[in-house]
């Protein structure tokens, strides 16, 4: 028993958090967009792990960039309602609530992004169920 808990000890000590390019940690429930060359959609977390259940995932785009979600921005291929998601604070926020997804299931979805008001093309990342 003590041998099992010196190993986790030791992994527990060696393990690291994803951190951005800014050298912040990624957050799992506060991802980032950016467009690229004002063409591509990226997302900072691909694909977002969510630790837990009933999860609130709120996505961002820069407010300095004239990028807005449409009402339709985020929307997750799931079986049934297993997401609500809305736009939010002048479009410049999505969020989606976890509210009966399934744990350690992995889940595609699009986001839609438009830039001056002119629609770019979608990305398809996905999220992951991690609990």
């Amino acid at each position: 028993m003590l041998l099992v808990v010196a190993c986790v000890a030791t992994l527990s000590a060696c393990a690291t958090r994803m951190v951005g390019p800014s050298g912040v940690p990624f957050d799992p429930e506060n991802p980032k967009v950016f467009v690229i060359a004002g063409k591509q959609i990226v997302v900072d977390q691909e694909p977002i792990f969510v630790t837990r259940k009933g999860a609130t995932i709120v996505w961002e785009l820069p407010k300095d960039q004239k990028l807005t979600f449409p009402s339709d921005g985020i929307v997750v291929r799931a079986e049934r309602n297993e997401f609500a998601c809305r736009v939010e604070e002048g479009a410049t926020r999505f969020s989606c609530r976890w509210v009966d997804a399934k744990p350690h299931r992995s889940y595609k979805y699009t986001i839609k992004v438009r830039q001056d008001g002119k629609d770019l093309p979608p990305l398809d990342p996905s999220m992951f169920g991690d609990f």
